[in-house]
């Protein structure tokens, strides 16, 4: 049986497929946090909370409330230890969400030895590898002044959000490996971290713990260990995939090649192979030509363990795929995914792969994932990625602002995407963007980092599509100005009703490149800035309409299934995934259309707002 061990970069895709949004392959387990019972003589600064919060312009303090499901450490000038799981992993697989108090510090240390940072980062300019999301950097005193540290990773953006808010953090990090006499034969890596949904490091390798270790030194495991004495920080839902299974293995690939121009793959029991061979891996180069042929793969998957498997399979032209005389895949084109129980032992494997378009580059790839074992290609490299990749076309911000008109493929809470198509996104230099939908006058989605990714707008002939290349923060799709019924209900659209008589005017900018959108509303002129704030780490929000309204026109602000009023004008929103800071004085209320709250806002002549994430 062969054990392909390589093709790292090819795992680590099939790794990051799933992550975009999607439903997890495999369940996670989740860290209890009703006690402290899974961590080893807690210190105590650390409890077991409700809920937690902060006020972002405040304190470095977080407010708690009576309950579990939150961890919580709160150090003070006696107790500042540090908390250590009783779990102790290898490879591992480890989502969570976190709080920073303003000004915090703390960090996650994967088998206590490498830290991934977290800090109120909020508004940094040029991140550092101690800024959220870095890597921390080594030490080692004997080196020269100055040179003490070394091989600290800073994020690739910063994705940080701001202090109060939930944030999320995922790591995929690979152990060291040692031979059977305690010999390291190959350093630890951090595969992926993703800060609120940006993949912010990736692929990083660790030739030493990081400053500050649990632990001398390094071992096949290690518990986590969150660091409690640099300031105040929240955890919640904290869940976890140790990944230290048997691969699956396989006997080498036979394979029959046919020549002709196969659209879709033949009948091959009619055929007779152009000639046959053997090979250890899938690939469709064994082909020897690049278009008008087929081929069909022949082996014996042997998996370790019953139960269920993932299997991934990847094509451009036609395949299929048959294991033990099934048909899992059925042909077409492109990733299609699907997971099987099975029983432990061999299973006879059938590939089949077609290619007869001269334009499309030949791939072909299947990945064999277990609930503690990672993706593991079946495929050699060369097969899997693309001769002549696609080159990204990014669009920087510049200053003082750059707009861009593109269609928006926004995702929808259910799954899918509504195709946005009167939309202009508004890049700043401050790092902070965001996309205004000309149809509702709404802000749709801000995001933190690069600007756009115009890839699919401007490659070939394009498709008109952009997207934001930062840690994205999506609004939904509801129009600003609503109008309730006579018994306050919410008008159920996504969309203007045409009694608004809604008019987009188009926008404009003042001399310091401030965007002011304009349009026509329930008879009202309204002018709408949108910009950050001097400082750079929020959103500010203006209008002032000409015009008086109506007693029953609303501006609704925010729409989440949680909205809760806070002290200083401001609103969490949406389980604290982002707030509103609104002027004092201001009329305002929430409703619910029976599956989400909104928070409604009384229009004046003149009315301006925060939005903080």
């Amino acid at each position: 049986m062969i054990r392909l061990f390589g093709a790292l970069l090819c795992a680590c895709w099939a790794l990051s497929t799933w992550a975009r949004g999607e439903a997890h392959p495999f369940p996670l387990t989740e860290l209890p946090l009703d006690r402290l019972d899974a961590f080893v003589d807690p210190p105590p600064n650390w409890r077991i909370a409700g809920d937690a919060w902060a006020d972002p312009f405040g304190a470095q303090e977080l407010h708690t409330r009576k309950g579990t499901g939150v961890l919580v450490n709160l150090p003070d000038a006696r107790h500042r230890g540090n908390l250590v799981t009783h779990l102790q992993h290898g490879d591992l697989e480890l989502e969570l969400e976190f709080m920073m108090a303003p000004g915090s510090n703390s960090g996650i240390y994967l088998q206590g030895r490498y830290e991934v940072q977290l800090r109120d980062s909020w508004g940094v300019a040029r991140p550092t590898f101690g800024d959220c999301g870095g890597i921390y950097e080594r030490w080692d005193d004997r080196r020269p002044e100055g040179q003490q540290g070394y091989e600290g990773h800073p994020p690739a953006v910063n994705a940080c959000a701001a202090p109060g808010v939930w944030q999320r953090l995922r790591i995929v990090f690979r152990a060291p490996r040692f031979d059977a006499e305690g010999r390291k034969v190959a350093h630890a890596r951090i595969l992926r971290v993703e800060l609120n949904g940006y993949l912010v490091q990736h692929d990083i390798e660790l030739t030493g713990p990081t400053r500050g270790p649990w632990r001398a030194g390094e071992a096949a495991r290690g518990p986590l260990v969150f660091q409690g004495d640099h300031g105040p920080v929240a955890f919640r839902n904290i869940r976890y995939r140790t990944c230290e299974g048997k691969a699956p293995t396989w006997a080498p690939f036979e394979y029959e090649v046919f020549y002709g121009p196969y659209d879709w793959v033949p009948a091959f029991d009619t055929l007779t192979p152009a000639f046959r061979g053997r090979a250890g891996a899938l690939n469709w180069q064994v082909a020897r030509q690049e278009n008008e042929f087929a081929i069909r793969f022949r082996s014996r998957l042997h998996l370790p363990k019953g139960g269920p498997w993932r299997f991934e399979f990847v094509t451009n032209g036609n395949g299929y795929v048959l294991l033990d005389g099934r048909m899992i895949f059925d042909q077409r084109w492109w990733g299609r995914d699907t997971v099987l129980a099975l029983e432990a032992g061999s299973h006879e494997l059938v590939v089949t792969y077609s290619k007869n378009e001269g334009w499309l580059q030949g791939r072909l790839g299947l990945f064999v994932e277990g609930p503690d074992v990672w993706p593991t290609p079946l495929h050699q490299p060369a097969s899997f990625l693309l001769s002549q990749p696609v080159p990204p076309i990014f669009v920087a911000a510049e200053a003082p602002v750059l707009p861009l008109r593109h269609f928006l493929d926004y995702p929808l809470p259910e799954g899918g995407h509504k195709r946005l198509v009167h939309l202009v996104s508004m890049g700043f230099p401050q790092g902070l963007h965001y996309s205004f939908d000309l149809d509702r006058a709404a802000l749709v989605q801000v995001w933190r980092g690069h600007f756009l990714d115009a890839t699919p707008m401007w490659f070939s002939r394009g498709d008109g599509s952009a997207r934001p290349d930062g840690a994205v923060l999506p609004l939904g799709l509801a129009p600003v100005w609503v109008r309730l019924s006579a018994n306050d209900a919410l008008p159920p659209a996504d969309t203007f009703p045409a009694s608004a008589r809604y008019r987009s005017l188009g926008y404009s900018f003042d001399r310091e490149g401030r965007p002011t959108f304009h349009y026509e509303v329930y008879g009202l002129q309204v002018h709408q800035t949108i910009h950050p704030d001097e400082a750079g780490r929020t959103l500010r929000c203006a209008l002032k309409m000409e015009g008086p309204p109506a007693d029953d026109l609303w501006l609704r602000l925010a729409s989440a299934a949680d909205i809760r009023q806070m002290d200083n004008g401001l609103w969490a929103i949406g389980g604290r995934r982002y707030m509103l800071r609104l002027p004092k004085g201001i009329q305002t209320r929430t409703a619910s259309d029976g599956e989400q709250q909104h928070l409604l806002v009384r229009p004046t002549a003149s009315l301006e707002w925060d939005l903080i994430w």
